[in-house]
């Protein structure tokens, strides 16, 4: 159940540090009836003995665009800004929804790897914790919600690389994780997420080898994809008729 206690009344971000905000990432997807093996050789390659085989990510993501739509003859495309908290504690128990210490993120454009185009793209990705009243901030800046969904499953850690195998649940109560529902198209397969912990853009290279290395560990159970750059888009796109 959700904790009723009110947000703090004051506002304020923590800014991370901003030059090292580039990250490196590939993806991919395997099959549900994989799953076991495939989280057995992430056990292997990452050295998690302690791994129980429970789910050790739940990921509350809300996203936020603007209020006031884009008028006819003005600029087409708004930024989206995305709150992120985990669910879960180091100690995987339950953390109530105020308690979160949630993320303001920003997410540059995808940007394809030089003659690596199939698998990495590079991103810079700027975040900062946000203290207080989030959701009354952010509509103080004129953004409103546009939607909001969980993300469950696995995750490892790896030298500067993150791992992790969800699958996408919508909710079907404002902000109440207890209400997620998983998508349709994700019953069948669980995504996989590679990336990189944040880099300074002239050692970002150097993750490159290390996330080739993870995909090469992963063969036979996971089809590694391209992902369109659409995809990846961190925009608002607003049609208009002319």
């Amino acid at each position: 159940m959700l904790s009723d206690d009110p947000p703090p009344r004051t506002t304020h971000s923590i800014l991370k540090t901003q030059s090292a905000n580039v990250r490196a990432s590939c993806y991919g997807w395997c099959s549900d009836e994989h799953r076991e093996k495939l989280l057995e050789r992430l056990v292997g390659i990452t050295g998690a003995i302690g791994f129980d085989g429970k789910v050790n990510l739940v990921e509350h993501e809300i996203v936020y665009g603007p209020a006031v739509e884009v008028p006819p003859g003005t600029r087409r495309k708004d930024i989206v800004l995305r709150l992120r908290s985990d669910v879960l504690s180091n100690n995987n128990q339950f953390i109530s929804f105020h308690k979160r210490n949630w993320h303001l993120s920003h997410q540059g454009a995808p940007e394809p790897r030089p003659n690596d185009k199939e698998i990495i793209v590079q991103r810079v990705v700027n975040e900062s914790v946000v203290a207080g009243d989030q959701f009354g901030w952010l509509e103080g800046l004129g953004y409103k919600l546009l939607h909001e969904f969980t993300r469950q499953g696995y995750r490892f850690s790896y030298g500067k690389v993150v791992l992790s195998v969800s699958r996408m649940y919508e909710l079907t109560e404002k902000h109440k994780v207890s209400t997620s529902r998983l998508l349709p198209q994700h019953r069948d397969i669980w995504l996989v997420e590679i990336v990189s912990l944040p880099q300074t853009q002239d050692r970002v290279d150097g993750v490159w080898d290390d996330l080739h290395g993870v995909v090469a560990c992963l063969e036979g159970l996971v089809k590694m994809v391209p992902v369109e750059e659409g995809v990846l888009e961190n925009r608002v796109i607003v049609n208009v008729n002319e």
